[in-house]
């Protein structure tokens, strides 16, 4: 990458030459990176594929170098695993063979010793004396596309219900992708959808979402030893209690089931108490109060009819305006929807809308999901709601399959266009442990997509209602 790595926001980006990402890095592995810079670093990670590409080489180079230091000091066999410990094959492999004295070895082990001197490490403080293998946590249930790495992208593998696992990274890709881990006190995260998160645990949890959803629902923590919780936005101590977090390159949103959870803004410093109920928002505006906000009203119905551009980047299709008698619309566009066992891609096309705070809607037992759509050729097509609780937490996936060569073509339209119905009883949950809509639930995410192949899906209308 020879070339600056992109256009900056707010001050926060800017155009980084190579040289000045090299020194950034340098500085966050030494602990040495102002909290300003961390900020700024995180949003050009976020925004530039290249820049995350270096990052993630340097950071490999120096995980590599982080656990030779502890290999060279034990004394005896060495642990083989990686760190990610298959449910099928936990028994931990031995090095036979003898130990590196070389002046090489030395060295390496001099290096090792100096990379370990930093603060945080990618965001975490791993302890010197923690094996590469040991076990922090055990996953309950994946579903999708979910790996494990170690840090700096090291020794990467396929998430399975039953694996140990060390420190790392997971990983989600698609929408729909969940994955659910429980540490060795009972504390539970459960990342969701397209979402990135890294944890450790030397006594004191530390995770980072870079970006994504997920839940969490904390153990009593040892006394002094809050977990923490970062993102680019936001800091979070947590003693015990049950939330959820969503992240982007802009903004973190809180909502708390249980308990109270400290939260800060990182961009000046400013904290709140966030209670049961509540919610709080940190992004790198500092014009508005950090404050705490209670349950927000919803309204019983909702209808969007495209007659704006999408709200945001993480919403799907292209927008297409009304004319030649067609209304506004949104077209079905091509998006990784998860992963095979064997890792192939599965790529689905069609159309989202994402609530940007409360919900579009209440969703009750007798509520219905209307939908005015046309394809090239006749398909069935899916249609998925993402659901909150009313402090915000995930409260499960429900989708139902239709075709519309079962419904009658709206008589006001020549053109293809069927309008379906698909009430709240049609709609099944693809979640475990999610089976039923959570008292108080509320439409966060829609997603309408075709199944097996592109059929030129076009969406004219997306609304809730009650009859």
């Amino acid at each position: 990458m020879n070339d600056a790595v992109g256009e900056g926001r707010d001050d926060l980006s800017g155009r980084v030459s190579d040289d000045m990402l090299e020194d950034m890095f340098n500085r966050l592995i030494d602990g040495r990176l102002a909290a300003t810079d961390e900020a700024r670093l995180d949003v050009i990670l976020a925004e530039n594929d290249a820049a995350l590409a270096r990052y993630c080489r340097w950071m490999h180079l120096h995980a590599a170098l982080h656990w030779e230091y502890p290999a060279a000091a034990v004394v005896g066999p060495l642990p083989a695993s990686s760190g990610h410990l298959p449910a099928a094959d936990r028994k931990r492999a031995a090095d036979d063979e003898p130990a590196d004295d070389s002046g090489a070895g030395s060295a390496w082990a001099a290096i090792g010793l100096l990379v370990l001197v930093g603060g945080w490490f990618t965001f975490l403080r791993l302890a010197p004396d923690q094996s590469p293998a040991a076990v922090i946590a055990h996953v309950v249930s994946v579903d999708g596309a979910a790996t494990w790495s170690g840090f700096g992208g090291l020794h990467e593998a396929r998430l399975v219900a039953g694996d140990a696992l060390a420190a790392g990274c997971i990983r989600l890709e698609g929408a729909t992708a969940l994955a659910k881990v429980r540490f060795v006190d009972g504390t539970v995260i459960e990342a969701i959808g397209d979402s990135v998160v890294d944890f450790e645990d030397d006594g004191q949890k530390r995770i980072v979402l870079r970006k994504g959803s997920m839940l969490v629902d904390a153990q009593p923590q040892s006394p002094g030893r809050p977990m923490v919780v970062r993102t680019t936005t936001a800091e979070l101590e947590v003693v015990g209690t049950e939330f959820s977090l969503s992240t982007d390159a802009d903004s973190t949103r809180l909502g708390v089931t249980e308990g109270r959870v400290r939260f800060k803004r990182m961009v000046d410093g400013s904290q709140v108490e966030v209670p049961a109920n509540g919610r709080a928002t940190a992004s790198f505006t500092t014009k508005v109060p950090l404050q705490v906000e209670g349950p927000a009203a919803v309204p019983e119905s909702f209808r969007e009819t495209f007659t704006r551009p999408r709200r945001g980047p993480d919403e799907l299709g292209e927008w297409l305006a009304a004319g030649d008698g067609l209304p506004a619309r949104m077209s079905a566009v091509p998006y990784l929807a998860g992963r095979t066992a064997r890792g192939t891609p599965v790529i689905h096309s069609g159309i989202s809308i994402h609530a940007e705070q409360a919900g579009f809607a209440a969703f009750h037992s007798d509520s219905v999901v209307r939908l005015t759509l046309r394809t090239a050729i006749p398909a069935p097509i899916d249609c998925m709601l993402v659901i909150w609780g009313p402090s915000g937490a995930f409260g499960g996936n429900f989708l139902a399959t239709v075709d519309s060569r079962d419904h009658e073509p709206r008589r006001d339209c020549d053109d293809g266009w069927s309008t379906i119905e698909i009430p709240a009883s049609a709609m099944r949950p693809t979640c475990q442990g999610f089976d039923t809509l959570p008292n108080g639930a509320r439409v966060a995410r829609v997603f309408v997509n075709s199944i097996d192949k592109d059929v030129q899906l076009e969406v004219a209308e997306v609304a809730i209602c009650r009859p």
